[in-house]
Parts: C-alpha cells; sequence; structure tokens
C-alpha cells in the first residue's frame, strides 16, 4: 500500500483591525478555514511555518504567517489525516472574506455552533491568553513580531549594501527558533531568533564565523538584546538519506579535520566560550551532573511515550560509577577541553565543492573533551567508513598520544557524548514551558534514545 498520509491544517485568522477572527459556513454549523496537504514520514509538521502560509494563501489567496500551534494530533497512519490549529498573523488588510465566510466578533463566537466542538474550547483558551499578558512567551508567537523582524532586516541589509529581491519568508516556528528566508541581491539570506535559553547562539556564531569563514555560515549582522541573528546561505547541500556515502566521504573528512584543528585553536578560548553561555561540560563537571541528573530524570521524562523501565533505571544507577571513571580516565589523556558542537548530524552539515559547512550552534553546543564531538557525526557511516574517519580526525591529535592509545580515548569518549547529548534534551525540556505538548514528547524521547545508547556503547566497552 503506498504510503500516503494527509495532514487537516486549521486557521484561527484574525481580522487586522477589528476584534473578530474568520470562519466559513457549511452544512453542519461553523469551521475554522481548512488546508489539507500530503504528508510525508519525516514531515515537520507543526514546525514547518512556510508550507502552512503557503497553503492558506492557496485556499484562500491571504498573506499570513503562522504564530503558534495550539492543537497538533499524533502522527496519522497510512491513508489516514491528522490534524492542527494554528493561530496566524494576518499581513493582509485589503483581503476580502468568501462568500461563505464571515469575520466573526468574539462575543458572537459563543453563540455559534461548530462542526468541531473542540474547536471552540481552542478559540476560548485562545482568547483567554491574548487578553492576559504573553511578555514571558516566545517573542514570535506575538502579532507584529514579523513586521519588527523584518524591518530590522531590511535595515541590516542596507548596511550591507544589499536589497532584498522578494518578500521576506517565514520557514520555520517552534518553541527553539524562527527561521526567516530572504532572496537579496547577493543571494539568500537566513534570520534567525532563538529564545533567551540559547542567548549564546547568536554572540558565538559571529565570532566563530570570524575566525572560520568558510566553516561557519557568514554572519551579515546580530541583534544581541533580541537575539537576533542574520547569515548569508551556505551553497551546497545536505546528504541525502539515500545518497551514495563514498560521494560525499572525501568531503567529511576535511570536515573533521578541519573541525579538529578548529578544536584545537579553540581550547585556549575557554572562558569566552562559558562566558557565552556555552554548557559546561569539562570532564570534572560532567561528572559531577551525573547523580543529580539521574534524580531528575523522573520528572523530566514525567508523560513520556515509552519511559525507562524499571530494569533501565536500575542499569543506569550502576552504571554511574563507571561514566565517572570514563571521565577520569579520558582526562589523563591530558588533551584540553574545547568547543562541542553536539548537534553535528548530517542535517546540520552542507557540502560543497571542496568540503563541507557546519550549521546551527544552538542549544547542544558545550565545553567538553574534544572527542565527545565524533559520536554524533560517526553514526551516520558505515563500520568502514567510520574508521576511515576516526583515522582522519585522530590524527589531528597524534602529538599527544599513539594512535592506539587515541582509539581507546575515543571509544571512553562515545558513551559520555551520549551523556551530554541526554543534557541538552534536559535542557530543552527545561525551558519548553512554552512548548507544545507534541514537542516536549518529542525531547523526551531524543533523551530516551541518548539514555539507552549509553548502554549499548557501555557494553562495547566490556
Amino acid at each position: 500500500m503506498p504510503d500516503i498520509r494527509f495532514d487537516d491544517y486549521y486557521a484561527i485568522i484574525p481580522h487586522p483591525n477589528t476584534s473578530s477572527i474568520l470562519l466559513l459556513k457549511s452544512e453542519g454549523g461553523w469551521t475554522l478555514p481548512r488546508a489539507t496537504v500530503p504528508l510525508s514520514p519525516d514531515d515537520g509538521r507543526w514546525r514547518d511555518a512556510f508550507r502552512i502560509n503557503a497553503a492558506f494563501y492557496q485556499l484562500l489567496g491571504i498573506t499570513v504567517t503562522m504564530l503558534e500551534c495550539l492543537f497538533v494530533s499524533p502522527f496519522p497512519g497510512v491513508g489516514q489525516h491528522g490534524s492542527s490549529v494554528f493561530v496566524m498573523s494576518n499581513h493582509d488588510a485589503e483581503w476580502t472574506a468568501p462568500p461563505e465566510g464571515a469575520w466573526v466578533s468574539h462575543e458572537t463566537l459563543k453563540t455559534l455552533s461548530f462542526v468541531i466542538p473542540e474547536h471552540r474550547l481552542l478559540l476560548e483558551t485562545w482568547l483567554t491568553q491574548t487578553t492576559s499578558s504573553k511578555m514571558d512567551g516566545l517573542p514570535w508567537t506575538r502579532d507584529g513580531w514579523f513586521e519588527e523582524a523584518s524591518a530590522w532586516i531590511h535595515a541590516q541589509l542596507h548596511r550591507q549594501n544589499l536589497a532584498a529581491t522578494g518578500p521576506i519568508e517565514q520557514t520555520r516556528s517552534w518553541f527553539i527558533s524562527s527561521i526567516l528566508r530572504v532572496p537579496t541581491t547577493a543571494g539568500e539570506v537566513y534570520f534567525k531568533a532563538v529564545p533567551r535559553s540559547d542567548v549564546h547562539e547568536p554572540l558565538l556564531t559571529r565570532w566563530l564565523s570570524t575566525q572560520y569563514p568558510t566553516f561557519v555560515p557568514q554572519v551579515l549582522a546580530v541583534h544581541e538584546e533580541q537575539r537576533w541573528l542574520l547569515m548569508k546561505a551556505v551553497t551546497g547541500e545536505k546528504m541525502p538519506p539515500d545518497a551514495n556515502p563514498l560521494d560525499y566521504l572525501p568531503r567529511w573528512k576535511t570536515l573533521l579535520q578541519t573541525y579538529a584543528l578548529m578544536q584545537r585553536d579553540m581550547a585556549s578560548h575557554m572562558e569566552k566560550l562559558l562566558s557565552l553561555g556555552c554548557h559546561d561540560w569539562r570532564l570534572e563537571s560532567l561528572a559531577e551532573l551525573i547523580d543529580p541528573f539521574l534524580a531528575e530524570l523522573p520528572m523530566l521524562l514525567q508523560g513520556a511515550w515509552n519511559p525507562l523501565t524499571k530494569e533501565e533505571q536500575d542499569d543506569l544507577l550502576r552504571l554511574a560509577p563507571r561514566l565517572k571513571s570514563s571521565c577520569a580516565e579520558l582526562a589523563r589523556l591530558g588533551i584540553p577541553a574545547s568547543v562541542h558542537h553536539g548537534d553535528f548530524h548530517r542535517g546540520n552539515i552542507i557540502a560543497h565543492e571542496t568540503g563541507c559547512a557546519l550549521l546551527d550552534w544552538a542549544g547542544f553546543v558545550g565545553v567538553t573533551h574534544p572527542f565527545l564531538s565524533l559520536w554524533v557525526p560517526l553514526s551516520d557511516w558505515g563500520e568502514s567508513a567510520q574508521k576511515i574517519l576516526c583515522e582522519s580526525y585522530l590524527e589531528v591529535w597524534s602529538d599527544y598520544a599513539p594512535l592506539e592509545r587515541l582509539r581507546a580515548a575515543l571509544s571512553l569518549a562515545h558513551p559520555l557524548a551520549a551523556l551530554c547529548g541526554a543534557l541538552g534534551h534536559r535542557h530543552q525540556i527545561r525551558h519548553a514551558h512554552t512548548a507544545l505538548v507534541w514537542d516536549i514528547l518529542g525531547e523526551q524521547e531524543h533523551l530516551l534514545d541518548c539514555l539507552r545508547s549509553l548502554f549499548v556503547l557501555m557494553g562495547q566497552q566490556e
């Protein structure tokens, strides 16, 4: 059976000038505007703002951007429909509602019969929130934010003697970031806004781009107070899931060597990295975090889809002393702490003709032993390619110890890298009070994946 699924997008579209929203009249009652789109297994769903905005433009001819997602159903099965409800920002004051549509006042909503009764409850909740302060929420979920960000983008482009050649488009919006894209006279430019929990990202990316201009996206401007970042798009492509790895292997060898050289250089800038807000996962600190983290897990994983079994919880407690011992043993190698990207997967790597660039210096960036960075990128490769990439990376560190000892150190580092990954997802969950429940559940799943990887990686050392 073909893998065909759909999402039904429903939109709360406020009138730009009055306290009313757009509803459509049908035989069964009133409904929010609905756009149905095909859904792929790896679809970003509620995060894919560009697709959502385009769906309602195609349906209604109205220019909107997505503010927030109020509801999303579980991922639908083959042949089934999922559904989501979005609050939109209306940028088209001249738009006219279709004959079956009407701008309905907030007061009148209470008197209407809805085709989907649950939508009335969502509307009531949303109206209650809009009448209270949202200053503690994410800035990009407030009406008017898109216009403020767009004005800043145009001003920064002008300062760079650039100009937009098309409209600014919203590409992604969720609790971790809001991303906009604009075509310019010098190619595409990306804007990224991040929450307070990732305050380091704009400043760190700007600093790294000046030090490693071919390895990190070129930064055009930063707004420190707003945590805004404006970057030139990196030319190239991401490695497709079905790609022949041999076509990319030479560039990834260069990537890992370049990254290792950067780590050696950044080892002398640890205080700056920490002052910017990067996680302190230096081996001594990491060992001290283990017990408190394990004690916090029941709260962090409350409501998770696939929680730890009692046996897994006991196994984690038994692994704690070994993890601390690995920290101490790895430290004896004498390699200084350095920058750790932490989210070093193929989705954040742009391959071009001569090499690769590394994106997204966000919530998983920390300071720790350099070798911890290799676990994630190696997971994209088979065993033979892993060996080639390891040798390429370790060659940069060959003045510290013989290659055999470096390989053993890398084996010690992999479980600690999984631990840092889990700590990174703990950070996301802690700061996800504004997030949709499905975002939180997703972070919990990623945290659990990291923990369960610990069992496998520690078992390989026995």
